[in-house]
């Protein structure tokens, strides 16, 4: 899947990629590209999840990796765009915390402020 992204298989130093596995450690189920945005920013760039296994908790479960590995990283603010049709994907980022901050276009631009567990 990374090959997707990238031809030469590799991102650059201000982008991250993931594989999202099954529970079982095997199948790659889906992954995330996560990007850089500078001023403490990292975006949500993309997250695929294939098919059959949408809507079983794998978006959610590396949305909360991608939230942590922000975190550690010293990022204060995630952002990602969705498509307006895209309802059940708009649906979980609310639940994860992110608020639409623009519409336009078919799509929403949402961002969520990061809290440092210790100020929690």
């Amino acid at each position: 899947m990374i090959g997707e992204f990238f031809p030469e298989r590799k991102p650059n130093d201000k982008q991250f990629v993931f594989h999202i596995k099954a529970q079982n450690a095997e199948a790659i189920v889906g992954c995330i590209w996560l990007a850089d945005r500078g001023n403490n920013e990292l975006r949500v760039a993309d997250i695929h999840i294939e098919e059959p296994y949408r809507r079983l908790g794998y978006g959610t479960a590396a949305m909360n990796v991608a939230h942590e590995f922000a975190i550690n990283k010293g990022f204060s603010l995630m952002s990602l765009n969705v498509f307006d049709e895209n309802v059940y994907a708009k649906k979980m980022y609310k639940q994860l915390g992110y608020e639409v901050v623009e519409e336009s276009n078919g799509r929403a631009e949402m961002r969520k402020k990061l809290v440092c567990k210790e100020k929690q």
